[in-house]
């Protein structure tokens, strides 16, 4: 039976491979999202609240920290929204170049530097706080929290999700 153009047509392979990407996706965005805040809490002793603020400072500049809860509400899904976008980023590339799971490790730490200099040469400086593009040292504590903590968890989430396992037998269900 012919099916009409307009239809998409979806094996049950094709379903559970775009599942299994989504939760690669999250899982991995959530991961690095939260490491990274924890890293920021930990390191740069302030109240979890203040340093959301200071997230959501880049919509409301420098005067987000005097804000209520709303705005740390912002900054929170800011931040989580910015993590997943850098999990699904990572994903995509690994489509392009399957060779960079097999090099998960380097390719991560790597990964993270590119995380870390997208966001102080790019979105910092069109954000609201106006902050000038610059290129950050290797030994900056920031830098290596996102080596470690951000793009390390994220290529090796990915790699975990994207290793072919052998297929089950359909169920009657999903026949």
């Amino acid at each position: 039976m012919l099916t009409p153009p307009d239809t998409v047509v979806s094996s049950p392979a094709a379903v559970r491979a775009s599942r299994r990407a989504g939760r690669a996706i999250v899982l991995a965005g959530l991961v690095a999202g939260t490491l990274d805040l924890l890293f920021a809490w930990v390191v740069f002793p302030r109240p979890l609240v203040g340093t959301l603020k200071l997230v959501a400072g880049g919509w409301f500049g420098p005067n987000a920290g005097r804000s209520g809860a709303g705005v740390a509400a912002i900054g929170f899904a800011s931040h989580f929204l910015v993590a997943l976008g850098a999990a699904a980023g990572y994903w995509i590339m690994t489509r392009v170049w399957p060779g960079l799971n097999r090099f998960a490790v380097v390719a991560g730490l790597v990964y993270g530097l590119v995380v870390y200099e997208a966001m102080h040469l790019i979105v910092l400086p069109l954000s609201a706080y106006h902050r000038p593009a610059q290129f950050a040292s290797l030994l900056n504590v920031d830098v290596l929290s996102h080596l470690f903590f951000v793009g390390l968890p994220i290529a090796l989430i990915i790699r975990h999700y994207s290793v072919l396992r052998p297929a089950r037998p359909l169920s009657a269900r999903e026949k």
